[in-house]
């Protein structure tokens, strides 16, 4: 399910496969520029433990911007951690402002 003003983004696997995700974030590490999404089945609150999210590079390309998986360990570690301590990062909860178990 998508919340007010979330982005969905559906990109295709090597199989030809669709798979949508909201999109959770941009943020600038090192003068590059990350978009953190979050699988759109993942989205619901559920007790399997944390939200699994993925990082994608934003390169332009043809003046388009397209995401790109890291395979770099150093760079995906960079990212992580700026991701978890985003503003609006709650990392004892590991809930976003405005969300809750209840």
């Amino acid at each position: 399910m998508l919340h007010d003003g979330e982005e969905l983004i559906t990109l295709v696997d090597e199989e030809g496969q669709e798979h949508d995700f909201a999109l959770d974030c941009t943020l600038e590490v090192d003068g590059q520029l990350y978009a953190v999404l979050i699988p759109l089945d993942e989205t619901e609150e559920d007790d399997d433990g944390p939200i699994e999210a993925f990082i994608f590079r934003v390169e332009e390309n043809d003046g388009e911007e397209q995401l790109v998986m890291l395979d770099d360990e150093e760079e995906f570690a960079r990212v992580a951690q700026a991701y978890e301590e985003f503003d609006g990062w709650d990392e004892e909860s590991q809930d976003y402002p405005g969300e809750s178990e209840d």
